[in-house]
């Protein structure tokens, strides 16, 4: 879970900037300067999600991996831990997004597209209640779902991100 957290959350989500930004003379492309502590901060909501795929197939595949002798956290703690970190891992992608515009003022100022990835936040309640109920085979289209979840999000984080550097450059 953690080398999937890291790698997948924080390594490839940061790379795309780090490369096109350290490829780029002076100040960037266009002037674009890189803020790396407010793409890690937007990278933390990625890495949860993405750990939660992870999550489910374990919940899914724990009673297999006891029998091949695999030590994944769901043989190590159980189904209930597993669920509880899918349900913190999904959950707070969003507070995540709120502490997000806290910080950067955007609920102050009336940015509502700040607040585009909690479109996807329906989804999300809809995926725990499932991951909760279920067991085994059952949870087999919650694989797929969250990562489903997982580019809505993310579709929906760009276009804000998008959306708030379209307005700062017509300020």
């Amino acid at each position: 879970d953690i080398f999937s957290y890291v790698y997948f959350g924080f390594v490839a989500t940061l790379m795309i900037p780090y490369l096109y930004h350290t490829t780029t003379t002076g100040d960037g492309v266009d002037g674009m300067v890189v803020d790396w502590s407010q793409l890690v901060l937007l990278t933390i909501p990625i890495a949860n999600i993405v750990t939660a795929i992870l999550v489910v197939n374990n919940v899914r595949d724990r009673h297999q991996d006891v029998l091949a002798d695999k030590r994944t956290l769901a043989v190590r703690f159980g189904a209930t831990f597993c669920r509880i970190e899918y349900t913190i891992f999904l959950f707070s992608s969003y507070l995540v997004m709120i502490l997000y515009n806290v910080m950067h003022n955007n609920a102050t100022q009336g940015v509502i597209y700040a607040f585009l990835p909690f479109l996807s936040l329906p989804m999300a309640v809809s995926l725990v209640q499932s991951v909760w109920k279920l067991e085994g085979a059952a949870l087999n289209p919650f694989v797929g779902k969250t990562a489903q979840l997982q580019l809505l999000f993310c579709i929906l984080q760009c276009t804000s991100m998008y959306l708030h550097q379209k307005t700062i450059s017509e300020e």
